[in-house]
């Protein structure tokens, strides 16, 4: 470090105290702040190696993107592989339940229409079920925002349709998770 150096790339020079009219150092008044730091190689040399050095980490970061890549694609093959191998019975029943208590049960492979009336916190609410030909929808729903009338129809072991205003859920059940 050289004498008046006050951090790297800003260079400051003192005036000794008898020098003008101020009694105390100061910067230079056309201070300008020094370039940035270069590599020690200049030139085309020195230009060659900063790219081949980026061009190498760019590998080593694409490699690893790759792995990781795949680390996440095998879990979410595994993961559906399993789901998949758990609800692998056949779907037989509906269960119908409102604020957690289970109202009623139905056969998935007997068509019937159902009105599911609540009335819970107070607040009056009805879904109409309709079950045919192996499926399950809520075909109108008195909630504002209809989202049980939009996840549309349900036909396998552990799906689900909710209205969470009227606190109903509709869940399709296999023989064995009765």
């Amino acid at each position: 470090m050289h004498e008046g150096d006050f951090g790297v790339g800003r260079f400051y020079r003192a005036k000794p105290v008898n020098e003008g009219n101020e009694s105390f150092p100061s910067a230079p008044a056309e201070h300008k702040p020094q370039a940035e730091h270069k590599p020690a190689e200049c030139g085309p040399a020195g230009r060659d190696r900063e790219a081949s050095m980026t061009e190498t980490n760019k590998k080593k970061i694409g490699k690893r993107e790759l792995i990781l890549l795949a680390a996440i694609l095998a879990v979410a093959a595994a993961l559906f592989a399993w789901n998949r191998f758990r609800h692998s019975e056949p779907a037989v029943l509906v269960e119908v339940t409102v604020n957690g208590k289970v109202v009623e049960m139905f056969d998935l492979n007997k068509d019937t229409d159902y009105i599911i009336e609540s009335n819970e916190r107070g607040i009056p609410g009805t879904n109409h079920l309709i079950i045919k030909d192996g499926e399950a929808w809520i075909s109108e729903a008195s909630c504002p925002d209809k989202v049980c009338v939009y996840q549309g129809k349900v036909s396998h072991e552990g799906e689900m349709i909710v209205c969470l205003p009227n606190l109903v859920i509709v869940r399709i059940m296999g023989e064995q998770t009765q």
